[in-house]
This record gives C-alpha cells, structure tokens and sequence, in this order.
C-alpha cells in the first residue's frame, strides 16, 4: 500500500513519512520534527528542504537565533496529507471487512497485550 502511494502522488519514503510525523496547524522546530522521524537534524534538514520545494512545507527562521528553524505544513501539504490518510482508511477498512467481529475482537486484544508488554519495558 505503502507503495502504491508514493507512485501515485511521487514522493519518496522519506517524504512520505515527513508528511505523516507533523499534523495540520502544528508548527515544529526543525529539531523536534528530525527527532519525530528518527534522523539527525542534518537528514531531517535535507528532508525538511526537498518539502519546502515541493511546496508541501513551509520554513521559518527563528527571530531570537539563526541556526533555529520552524516548519509547518502548507495548504498543498495539508492536501496531500489528507489524501494519504483517506487511502490508508480505506486500505485498512478493506482488510478488516474480510474477518470476521469475533476475530477482531480477539486481534485486538492481543495487540492491546503486546502494546501493553512493549509500554512496561
């Protein structure tokens, strides 16, 4: 699935995942979005740059210090990611319409008891 987005709107993994980590109205220092997707701050910059030319991100100098940055998604990146999310509730709706409530229902609990194993460690 994954795939099939970044074919149809031709954006990379990274930009995929740089689209996904900051949400509509948040605005975020370069170095809390790098932390979001797991990179250094030099791979996040590069990352927040290729979006910015895109259009889907828009930067912002730090008025008390140069070296700080803010981003903040655009209408386009707004667009973009609102278009990602709808395929990905659909893909999810698709999988989940093929098995049955009860097998659900136990799915989700065991994914609760690993979520809640992961969590106390």
């Amino acid at each position: 699935m994954e795939e099939d987005i970044l074919n149809r709107f031709n954006i990379s993994p990274s930009e995929y995942k740089g689209l996904l980590v900051i949400d509509e109205g948040e605005i975020l220092s370069g170095k809390v979005y790098s932390a979001r997707m797991d990179l250094s701050i030099s791979r996040g910059s590069r990352i927040i740059e290729h979006l910015v030319k895109n259009g889907y991100l828009k930067h912002e100098d730090c008025s008390d210090d140069r070296r700080c940055n803010k981003v903040s998604l655009t209408a386009k990146g707004i667009k973009l990611r609102k278009e990602i999310y709808k395929l990905l509730d659909e893909c999810e709706e698709e999988l989940l319409s093929v098995i049955p409530e009860n097998e659900l229902v136990s799915l989700k609990s065991i994914i609760n008891k690993f979520t809640n194993i992961l969590n106390s460690k």
